[in-house]
């Protein structure tokens, strides 16, 4: 038994010895137990990892688009009476540091886009309400009604019911 001598040298019995071995063993296969373990839930980590970067990736045209439209869509609740018009004014603003062409469109049937300048002038009357009122703001191409402001430009678009 080589262990002996060296067992000896040191002063520590054949007995010692076998027991310092048995518990250095043990503590290797404890590791060992402890590296596994951390393995696998490094690779739980790393399947995550995987599935969230999937998710985000198959998701990420349908969020982008979510959240544009939500910056550039306004809803508005009208109640209007029965038999009545209802007038009203939307505040359009430029937020770019540039000259832009707005497009409007809207999906009610029944909503009108007042395009003619007397009208708009009368109703601002009627109604109440200031304004600039400005001859041919408004353009039409086949599918919008369209507004060209200047950087920063504020305007008021009137709609009746």
């Amino acid at each position: 038994n080589l262990a002996a001598p060296a067992a000896a040298a040191a002063g520590v019995g054949v007995d010692g010895m076998d027991k310092k071995l048995a518990r250095w063993n043990k503590m290797k296969a404890a590791r060992r137990v402890e590296k596994q373990a951390a393995g696998a839930g490094e690779k739980d980590r790393i399947m995550q990892l995987e599935a969230a970067r999937l998710y985000r990736t198959v998701h990420r045209d349908s969020k982008i688009k979510e959240v544009l439209e939500s910056s550039i869509t306004t809803d508005h609740t009208i109640e209007p009476s029965f038999g009545q018009v209802s007038y009203f004014q939307y505040t359009l603003r430029n937020p770019y540091s540039e000259e832009r062409i707005f497009g409007i469109h809207f999906d009610d049937p029944e909503l009108q886009l007042v395009t003619d300048a007397d009208e708009w002038r009368h109703l601002n009357k009627v109604f109440g309400l200031g304004g600039v009122v400005e001859d041919d703001m408004l353009s039409q191409d086949t599918q919008f009604f369209n507004v060209w402001l200047q950087a920063h430009q504020e305007v008021k678009i009137p709609f009746k019911l």
